[in-house]
C-alpha cells in the first residue's frame, strides 16, 4: 500500500468512527486516481476520483474531510438541483450549503469534527450567512463567483470530463444509489441523535410518501405521451409545439398525427395477486389511455415467457381483459416481443413487482415505465436502471 492509498484509508476510518451512519455511502464511491486533474471530486456515478499528489499535500483529517463533503453530494443529490442553471454556481451553491453543515458537529474540546481544506468556499466568502439550501445559496450568489479547488465548487460537477469517467468505469447505476441512500436512512434511524438535519432526511427517505400512486402515475404517463409526441420526426407549423408557446419566442412545429402506440404488460407470476395488484392497474392505465385518445392497446401478458399472443384490444376494454399465467418472472421475452408488433408501441407499461431478470438495455425506440407493486406497502426496486419508475402501494 503507497503513501496516498494510506492516507485515503486512514481517513475512512475517520469519518466512519465520526459519522457511522455513513458507511454504506462511503464504501459506496469508486475510488480511481488519475493525473487528469489536481482536485479530488465525485460524479453522477460515485467515481471518487482523485489527483495522488493531493492526497500527500493534506492531512488524513483534511482527506476525511472532503470523503464526508463529497459523502454529501451523493446524499443531497446535488447533481438534480438547479437543473438548467449555471452548473459552475450549482456546484459552488451546493459546497457552500454542504461546508456551512461541517460546522454542526463538534468533538470535546468544541472544535468542528470536520477538517476542510484551507481553500474551501464558506458562505462568509460572500457575505452570505450559514445554513441556508442551496438553491437559496444558488440564487444569492454574485454571478461571478469563482471555484476554489476542492470543497470550492469543483468537485460534484457533472462536466464533460465526470460523464466520461462514468462512461468508462462503469458508475453506479440510478437503482444502486437509491439503494445505498435508503441504506443510509435506515443507519440514520437507528444511530438515533445525529447533527445537522440528517434525522429530518432519514425521516422523509424512508416515510411513504403521501400522494397517490394513480396520480403519480398518471402524470408519468401524461409526460411520457407528451416526449413521444414532441419528439415524432414528422412536424408541421400547422400543429405549434405547445411546450415552446413562449411570449416574443418564434413558433416551432408541432408533431403531426394523433395518440402513440402502446402496450401494456402484465406480470402474471405467482407472486402477483390479480384481484387486489393487477386489476387496478388495468383500470387505471386504462383511463390514462383513453385520456391520451388511443382507440387500441397492445396487451400482454408474461411471467417466465409470454404466456399468450399478444392481443390488439380497444382502449375500454383493457381492464375487462381475462388475466392468465401463474409462473415465474422473466422481463426479457415480454421486453423482447414488443419489437415485433405491428403497429409498434411508443410507449409501453410494465406492472410487476419487480422480481425477476430484465435486459441490460431498454427496448430501442420505446419508453418504459415500470408500475412497481409493492405488497402490503412494502416498496419495491425497479428491476433495470433505465425506463422510468412508478411505486404502486
Amino acid at each position: 500500500m503507497n503513501k496516498e492509498q494510506q492516507q485515503l484509508m486512514e481517513a475512512r476510518v475517520y469519518v466512519m468512527q465520526h459519522a457511522i451512519y455513513f458507511t454504506d455511502t462511503l464504501l459506496g464511491l469508486i475510488p480511481h486516481p488519475t493525473f487528469e486533474t489536481n482536485t479530488m471530486g465525485v460524479t453522477p456515478g460515485m467515481i471518487l476520483y482523485y489527483n495522488p499528489d493531493l492526497l500527500l499535500q493534506i492531512s488524513a483529517e483534511e482527506v476525511a474531510g472532503v470523503l464526508w463533503h463529497e459523502c454529501n453530494h451523493i446524499l443531497r443529490f446535488s447533481w438534480d438541483r438547479n437543473e438548467g442553471g449555471d452548473d459552475r454556481r450549482r456546484n459552488i451553491a451546493d459546497d457552500l450549503a454542504i461546508n456551512s453543515s461541517s460546522r454542526l458537529q463538534k468533538d470535546k474540546h468544541g472544535e468542528p469534527v470536520w477538517k476542510i481544506p484551507k481553500w474551501a468556499l464558506f458562505p462568509e466568502k460572500f457575505g452570505l450567512p450559514d445554513g441556508l439550501t442551496a438553491e437559496e445559496y444558488f440564487l444569492l450568489l454574485p454571478t461571478n463567483a469563482a471555484a476554489t479547488g476542492i470543497c470550492g465548487g469543483s468537485c460534484g460537477g457533472k462536466g464533460a470530463f465526470e460523464l466520461e469517467l462514468d462512461r468508462i468505469l462503469g458508475g453506479r447505476t440510478d437503482v444502486e444509489k437509491e439503494h445505498i441512500r435508503q441504506q443510509t436512512a435506515q443507519r440514520i434511524r437507528d444511530h438515533g441523535t445525529v447533527p445537522g438535519g440528517w434525522s429530518d432526511w432519514a425521516t422523509a427517505r424512508l416515510t411513504p410518501p403521501v400522494v397517490r400512486w394513480e396520480t403519480v402515475f398518471a402524470n408519468a404517463m401524461r409526460s411520457t405521451i407528451t416526449a413521444v409526441k414532441d419528439g415524432d420526426e414528422e412536424l408541421s407549423m400547422a400543429h405549434p409545439s405547445r411546450r415552446h408557446l413562449t411570449p416574443g419566442e418564434p413558433l416551432r412545429p408541432g408533431a403531426v398525427g394523433g395518440a402513440p402506440e402502446f402496450a401494456v404488460i402484465v406480470d402474471t407470476s405467482a407472486s402477483m395477486d390479480t384481484r387486489t395488484m393487477i386489476e387496478p392497474c388495468l383500470v387505471e392505465a386504462q383511463h390514462a389511455i383513453v385520456a391520451s385518445g388511443a382507440e387500441y392497446v397492445w396487451f400482454i401478458q408474461a411471467d417466465a415467457d409470454v404466456s399468450a399472443q399478444p392481443l390488439r384490444v380497444r382502449s375500454r376494454d383493457l381492464a375487462k381483459v381475462e388475466v392468465k399465467g401463474r409462473g415465474g418472472t422473466d422481463f426479457r421475452p415480454a421486453l423482447e416481443r414488443l419489437q415485433t408488433l405491428r403497429p409498434k408501441p411508443a410507449i409501453a407499461t410494465y406492472f410487476t413487482d419487480g422480481v425477476g431478470t430484465a435486459p441490460s438495455r431498454p427496448p430501442r425506440g420505446i419508453k418504459v415505465i415500470w408500475g412497481l407493486i409493492g405488497f402490503r406497502g412494502n416498496r419495491v426496486e425497479a428491476p433495470a436502471s433505465w425506463g422510468r419508475a412508478v411505486h404502486i402501494r
